[in-house]
């Protein structure tokens, strides 16, 4: 019987151990966890609309400034938008316009400038139905908005 006693002993003691080692590597493990936590950036808020002051849900917030009931009422910037020369004129400063002697000098990056103009100084203004405007205006990119769109669309007011 002896014998049975040590068996019993021996595998309790084993047991004992695995279980300090199991509730160690739980500690380790939640030590490693807590420090993640400490270096993870809190969720922001959700964003609110431009237009209604809605709080927006995170996808909407990820597609823009304004919420799914506000975005019909956005505007495209167009020859005919009330800030449209002020918008040319920006978008010129965007592009690094300037004349030396009698060329014409400016740095074209894509629709870069465009996207930076709407966003810094539009925010009611959408930006993908704006693009696809210029787009089928001729306008591939910020020069050619410039030269296609701004400098061939007939203007209120304007012959």
């Amino acid at each position: 019987m002896s014998g049975h006693k040590e068996f019993l002993e021996r595998i309790g003691e084993i047991y004992k151990n695995k279980y300090r080692e199991f509730l160690d590597s739980i500690d380790e493990y939640n030590r490693g966890f807590l420090e993640l936590c400490k270096r993870v950036k809190p969720l922001e808020k959700n964003k609110r609309c431009i237009l209604c002051q809605r709080e927006m849900s995170m996808r909407e917030s990820q597609e823009g400034n304004t919420c799914q009931m506000c975005w019909p009422r956005r505007e495209v910037m167009t020859t005919q938008h009330k800030d449209w020369h002020e918008f040319v004129l920006r978008l010129m400063d965007a592009c690094n316009f300037r004349v030396c002697g009698e060329e014409v000098r400016f740095v074209c990056g894509g629709f870069d400038g465009v996207k930076r103009v709407l966003k810094e100084h539009y925010p009611n203004v959408d930006v993908r139905r704006t693009l696809d405007s210029f787009e089928a205006l001729g306008g591939i990119c910020d020069c050619s908005v410039i030269f296609n769109v701004a400098m061939w669309m007939p203007v209120e007011g304007r012959n």
